[in-house]
């Protein structure tokens, strides 16, 4: 007998059990939706999210800009298409459905789940026990399970989905009813308030908003939201785009699917629907759609992640179903199927190149996203894809993994009711730009022609420069002070540390502040480097150290650095590139961000090889950027169509942007500093206790 589809028990679980006030809840927004306005709001860099899963684009009316358009689908649990079947017509191309009705068959035939929300949780509670190190097969499915709850609810309400096993229905429900109506109390910006129209802010708010153990809120950054998703967005996409078996990810969606089925949770939805004031009716509404959708996309992930599959691995599943949920915008009508170097050369003279309606990898803008996720992000929840069969096609992994996940869509089974597939040739991709005339109801205007709709023009994207040996020293011996500081807790502790080991080369009743092998005669030779530079000897007063105000502010945010520090115990990654790296996120990237130039991370690897990426000190920053565990950027590699970075063992699975024709990427404008102008600026921005000698080097003014 077929093992149960869990998902899908859960979504007849939640519909049948909300029944009328969540269909006429839904039809009430729905219709609202559907009433055109003029409003017309545009953002350069942090463009509005998408949390209901409903925008589509149109026409701001002037230039090539473009603005979000509600256009809801019928019922509650499903995507739009943003009426794309009608304009396929457009075509020359057979146009074939995907086998959208054999997922609707497993949800329609599924019997409501059982209220087993508490024994699933103890056996969750079960497996996080069995975590024996970072990283391992526990550790993996946990936070598997975590990232299904997070996009089916977000974060400010999965803590009730975790509650301990036994705990009343009635206090769940009414610390539901209570979590919803948070985001309605907080402050608004005046710029936030005019992309509220249907709460969309408050709702990002209530998926990005935690709780801390005493059960205050965790300060929530505007800068740490990427097109409405978090930090826990980060770390759910690195854990779905681990390479684990299928078994694994097929329990944990199980599991998150039976965590799910949380009576106390559905009652405090169901009592904002129907006693909520309207902004609570609105909020719970929003987040019975995401908890709906969540359940549909996880039910066809069980059912795919229980084929066989040639080169599809379980995280493409994961990451594809995963896709389909993140609150983005601007949603994509169509997406390119293509090798890149025989399709990209006749795609960059169309107009589908500068449209946003239309998904190609070189024009598409990650966010918290691995480069798994970025990639099924193109197709995940698009309404059209058009595969180009090229002779190399077949030849690259990933048009071979696309074209399987095509074809499972086509033959198997697909979430997206109206989803279309086509076929074309490169001698045939013209047609495309009449698809995008027909899909926006108009011909271009001229002086818009030739411009982006997106990304915008001119996009800053922070692009950091090898350095010369000298910054780097001094940096990593920074970074070395601030992972001392986080052990060791106290400015003159850390300062009197750094002289003894300037003098005797260790500190052996102490361990040092990481694992890595060479202990504390690494610290050591770190700290003579920078005494070798300004002119010192281990006996002269110490070139650089904490001052005596470090106060007990600057010790949190070491130790919260020093937290994404990875395994260094087999002696990789290098300590001093991680140190420097360290570094930069303390004293560097706060500037930029200050600056407005630190919104998106690039490390532009374009020329280099793999030795030189390994062994270049001059790259020391860049590969200490690679390995922590965790960024507050999202991270991007630029490279030529010929490195193949994906084979450097990078480490993470980050978002690769590959160059395959000139000015692929002309929308990003790479930014960084004059590199004389940094050096006498950085002591300051360090707060840092320079020597004169070293001051002098930096060519920074004396110390007041």
């Amino acid at each position: 007998m077929p093992a149960v589809n869990e998902s899908a028990a859960s979504l007849r679980w939640l519909l049948d059990g909300l029944g009328g006030p969540l269909a006429g809840a839904w039809a009430e927004v729905r219709d609202r939706m559907r009433v055109p306005v003029d409003q017309a709001i545009i953002a350069a860099t942090d463009w509005v999210a998408d949390p209901w899963i409903v925008k589509g684009v149109r026409s701001a009316g002037f230039l090539a800009a473009v603005v979000p358009s509600y256009e809801p689908p019928e019922d509650v649990d499903a995507w739009p298409d943003f009426g794309v079947p009608a304009t396929l017509g457009a075509l020359p191309w057979t146009a074939t459905p995907t086998r959208q009705y054999v997922l609707a068959s497993i949800v329609a035939g599924a019997r409501p789940g059982e209220d087993d929300g508490d024994a699933a949780v103890r056996e969750f509670l079960a497996s996080q026990e069995r975590i024996a190190a970072h990283g391992d097969a526990a550790m993996v499915f946990g936070d598997q399970v975590r990232s299904w709850i997070l996009a089916a609810v977000g974060s400010l309400l999965r803590g009730l989905v975790f509650a301990p096993p036994g705990t009343d229905e009635a206090l769940i429900a009414a610390q539901a009813v209570v979590r919803v109506d948070v985001p309605l109390r907080l402050q608004m910006t005046p710029g936030s308030l005019v992309t509220n129209r249907f709460g969309d802010r408050h709702l990002e708010l209530l998926m990005n908003l935690t709780l801390e153990a005493d059960g205050s809120f965790t300060p929530l950054d505007p800068v740490d939201l990427r097109i409405g998703q978090g930090r826990a967005w980060q770390l759910a996409w690195g854990w779905l785009s681990v390479d684990a078996p299928a078994g694994l990810v097929l329990a944990g969606v199980r599991l998150a699917a039976r965590m799910l089925r949380n009576p106390g949770l559905r009652r405090g939805r169901g009592q904002a629907l129907t006693a909520g004031a309207p902004p609570t009716r609105l909020l719970a509404t929003a987040v019975l759609r995401r908890w709906a959708l969540a359940l549909r996309a996880m039910a066809w992930a069980e059912h795919a992640l229980g084929q066989s599959w040639e080169v599809v691995r379980p995280a493409d599943i994961a990451c594809l179903a995963f896709s389909a949920l993140k609150p983005e915008w601007p949603r994509r009508q169509l997406a390119i199927s293509h090798r890149s170097f025989e399709a990209k050369p006749a795609l960059r003279r169309m107009a589908v190149w500068r449209s946003a309606r239309c998904a190609i990898d070189a024009t598409y803008v990650p966010s918290w996203e691995t480069n798994t996720g970025m990639i099924w992000g193109l197709f995940a929840a698009t309404p059209a894809l058009v595969r180009v069969r090229t002779p190399a096609y077949q030849a690259s992994v990933w048009c071979r993994r696309e074209g399987e996940m095509i074809d499972h869509l086509c033959r198997r089974a697909d979430f997206l009711a109206g989803r279309h597939v086509l076929e074309a040739t490169v001698d045939e991709l013209a047609a495309l730009d009449a698809w995008e005339t027909a899909a926006r109801g108009a011909p271009r205007k001229a002086a818009a022609g030739l411009q982006r709709e997106f990304p915008p023009s001119h996009l800053n994207v922070w692009s950091p420069r090898p350095a010369p040996e000298q910054d780097l020293a001094v940096m990593r011996a920074a970074g070395a002070l601030r992972a001392m500081s986080a052990v060791i807790g106290d400015a003159e502790l850390v300062n009197r540390a750094v002289d003894l080991l300037r003098r005797d080369g260790d500190i052996p009743v102490i361990p040092a502040p990481t694992n890595h092998p060479g202990g504390w005669p690494a610290y050591a030779s770190i700290f003579r480097a920078v005494d070798a530079l300004a002119g010192g000897t281990p006996e002269a007063p110490r070139a650089l150290g904490l001052p005596e105000a470090y106060g007990d502010e600057d010790l949190a945010r070491d130790r919260a650095l020093c937290d994404l520090v990875p395994d260094l115990r087999a002696g990789t990654p290098a300590l001093g590139d991680v140190l420097v790296a360290i570094e930069f996120l303390r004293s560097v990237w706060p500037v930029m961000v200050d600056q407005r130039l630190g919104r998106f991370l690039a490390l532009n690897l374009q020329g280099l090889s793999q030795a030189q990426w390994e062994q270049d000190p001059a790259w020391s920053l860049h590969r200490g950027l690679a390995v922590l565990r965790s960024l507050p950027v999202p991270l991007w590699f630029l490279q030529n169509a010929d490195q193949n970075l994906s084979d450097w063992g990078l480490p993470a699975d980050p978002p690769i942007l590959t160059e395959h024709v000139e000015a692929q990427f002309d929308w990003m404008l790479e930014a960084y500093p004059e590199a004389a102008a940094w050096r006498a600026e950085y002591p300051g921005h360090s707060g840092l206790v320079f020597s004169p000698a070293l001051r002098a080097l930096h060519g920074a003014a004396s110390a007041s």
